[in-house]
This record gives C-alpha cells, structure tokens and sequence, in this order.
C-alpha cells in the first residue's frame, strides 16, 4: 500500500483449504509402541545438511517476536 504495511486489524484472513480424507481412506495399523519405535528410529537417522542454505548469522527469537519476522 502506498501508506506504508497495513495494520495487523486491517489486513484479511488468509483462507486455508484443508482436505480430510475419509477415514476408509486411510489404514493405519501402526501400534501405539509401533509408533514410538518408528519416530525413534526417525530421530535417529543423520540430516544430511550438504545441500540446504543455511545463514550463518545468528538470529534469536524473544517472546514479542512477530510471526512474520520468524518467518522471514
């Protein structure tokens, strides 16, 4: 805008489709402990860092930090 950022109050509500699949969809046979074992095993596994941007600059987030600044 020409004025300059719209104020939080005046800008409009972003519309989110969420897609729910029918529960005859979805088949999860996975146990409660089957699941933990699959998460740990998950968490276990190395990130493989070489092809992602990383910035070097340190950047800290305090209780009053906008959304849109954690995002940027």
């Amino acid at each position: 805008s020409p004025d300059g950022p719209a104020s939080p109050d005046k800008t409009k509500p972003k519309r989110v489709r969420i897609s729910m699949a029918e529960s005859a969809e979805v088949e999860d046979c996975m146990t409660p402990s089957d699941i933990a074992e699959w998460e740990d095993q998950q968490l276990d596994q190395l990130v493989d860092f070489k092809n992602c941007k990383i910035d070097p600059a340190p950047f800290q987030l305090v209780e009053q930090t906008s959304l849109h600044k954690v995002q940027n």
